[in-house]
């Protein structure tokens, strides 16, 4: 899952701390792979964290484990599999990475869904308590503050989302995901790309409906046994 579905899926309107967590994880080990996120790490640290009279960074660390658990219930799901299954279908010879690619068409549907909710992620990393919270977490993990800084920049600008909704910047993101799992884009022609990403909106439609109401009831079971 990416950036927006994690950060709609669970989000607590009031509790800041909390969506920014949601995210987080993604972020860290993109800023730099030396962060290790697994959810005995997380829990670890929610154990010590009880201890104290912090509500905030416990708050950040639940969001966190809300994410790790829901990231694990979305990649062992049928649902998923049908995805990428019918992703493979819509894609010939497989020239586009079908995992990633199934993913970020979710958050084009998640928008289509309502234009509030990258909004709403957009200024979760403008607001300047994410600086508060990073310095608190600079205890726990290594920070590249360069590396952190384009990526929150990459969200707080809204870079993300209109690279999302412009097929032309899709398709060369779609390449640079390619050339990281060492394969090529084999269609170079941008107007056949734009063809596959119309057919596969409408085509998963339905399973995304689908996928939204179940991760929406799973986050809500999992978020109960975290209050």
């Amino acid at each position: 899952m990416n950036f927006l579905a994690h950060h709609i899926i669970s989000i607590f309107p009031e509790n800041y701390y909390y969506n920014l967590g949601l995210t987080f994880p993604d972020i860290l080990i993109m800023q730099n792979k030396k962060c290790k996120i697994n959810e005995r790490i997380v829990d670890q640290k929610l154990l010590e964290l009880l201890k104290e009279n912090d509500n905030d960074i416990l708050s950040f660390f639940k969001g966190m484990k809300i994410h790790l658990q829901l990231d694990k219930w979305f990649h062992n799901n049928s649902l998923f599999y049908t995805l990428l299954r019918k992703g493979s279908e819509i894609i010939p010879d497989q020239v586009l990475p079908v995992h990633q690619f199934v993913e970020i068409l979710f958050d084009i549907y998640l928008d289509k869904k309502d234009k509030q909710f990258a909004k709403s992620l957009i200024e979760t990393y403008k607001d300047k308590r994410l600086d508060l919270i990073l310095e608190k977490i600079k205890n726990f993990w290594e920070i590249e503050e360069e590396n952190f800084d384009k990526l929150r920049n990459y969200i707080s600008n809204g870079i993300f989302y209109e690279t999302y909704l412009n097929d032309e910047s899709l398709f060369e993101l779609l390449k640079k995901l390619s050339l990281k799992i060492n394969r090529k884009i084999k269609i170079d022609e941008k107007d056949n790309i734009k063809v596959i990403i119309t057919k596969a909106k409408s085509y998963l439609e339905s399973d995304f409906d689908d996928l939204f109401d179940k991760l929406k009831i799973y986050s809500n079971e999992i978020q109960k046994k975290l209050e």
